[in-house]
């Protein structure tokens, strides 16, 4: 809905699906508002920094209010990204680990490189946070698991992963081997 259907000639404003995009001097920004006789809402999103202004008024337009807010805003956002330390780049040889991978009941599980981590996301819970395990890497195919951070034990476990001869992983299998999950992707 927020991509453009329409454009002024100049770019510096369209139309999405129900949505006004509004491109300025520093960014690009996406607007609703809504009225009625002496209320207004808006609301103006910047996608590039994930903030958002609501603004709510009892007078006849929210638009400027709303680009008001967000200039102060996004400043201060602006400056606190700008001073974050950027996450490592992951690591080349994790990728060969990453994929979908099912166990013999059906269950499934996708090993993902996340700021420089291989984690093991349990694909059949509801809850991101408890399915996720994070993987420490202690020899070429062999990852021990985070205590605490484990979707699965509260106890380091190690995660074996057996690799075809291009080096890519087809399955990975837990410290005693009970409970192999084999690559489907």
């Amino acid at each position: 809905m927020h991509r453009p259907r329409f454009l002024v000639a100049d770019w510096s404003q369209g139309f999405g699906i129900g949505w006004w995009l509004i491109r300025g001097e520093k960014r690009a920004d996406i607007y609703h508002g809504g009225a009625l006789p002496g209320y207004r809402s808006g609301l103006l999103i910047n996608p590039a920094s994930k903030v958002a202004v609501i603004a709510l008024k009892n007078s006849d337009d929210s638009l400027p209010l709303s680009r008001a807010v967000m200039n102060i805003v996004s400043s201060s956002i602006d400056k606190a990204a700008t001073a974050r330390e950027t996450p490592a780049a992951p690591a080349a040889d994790l990728a060969r680990f990453e994929g979908l991978y099912r166990d013999r009941w059906g269950g499934y599980a996708r090993a993902v490189v996340l700021s420089g981590q291989l984690r093991i996301i349990g694909l059949d819970s509801d809850d991101i946070e408890t399915a996720t395990t994070t993987l420490k890497q202690i020899g070429p195919t062999r990852f021990l698991t985070q205590v605490g951070d484990s979707a699965i034990l509260d106890v380091e476990s190690v995660v074996d992963f057996t690799m075809d001869p291009s080096g890519r992983a087809t399955s990975f299998t837990d410290e005693d081997g009970s409970l192999r999950l084999h690559r489907v992707e």
